[in-house]
């Protein structure tokens, strides 16, 4: 990532860009992070406007602060609350069989 001190930027808008599509470009004022550039892909535009939407913020702050009061939900319980069928009870695996599966997956 390079870092640019914004009152020693003197180049155009699009030199940094072009920059910013190869590396993040860092932008600081007083040594501090001021401005990020950084190449943009549809999914990456998606997460911005969601993550800058004060909406959303709100909604995400609400439901910490529920989280942390009133703890969180098991997944028994959401399965029983969504009408889901429990999930079979998975048999213990030996060590040795476990160690041999393990070696297969890693030759493969």
């Amino acid at each position: 990532m390079k870092a640019i001190e914004v009152k020693r930027a003197k180049r155009r808008l699009a030199a940094y860009a072009k920059m910013a599509y190869e590396a993040p470009v860092l932008l600081t004022s007083a040594g501090k992070p001021y401005v990020v550039m950084t190449r943009a892909a549809e999914a990456d535009l998606e997460d911005l406007a969601v993550g800058s939407s004060p909406a959303f913020r709100a909604i995400m702050e609400r439901s910490d602060a529920r989280y942390r009061a009133e703890g969180g939900l098991s997944t028994e319980e959401v399965r029983s609350r969504l009408g889901a069928p429990r999930r079979a009870a998975r048999r213990p695996v030996s060590v040795r069989k476990a160690r041999k599966a393990v070696a297969r997956r890693s030759r493969g």
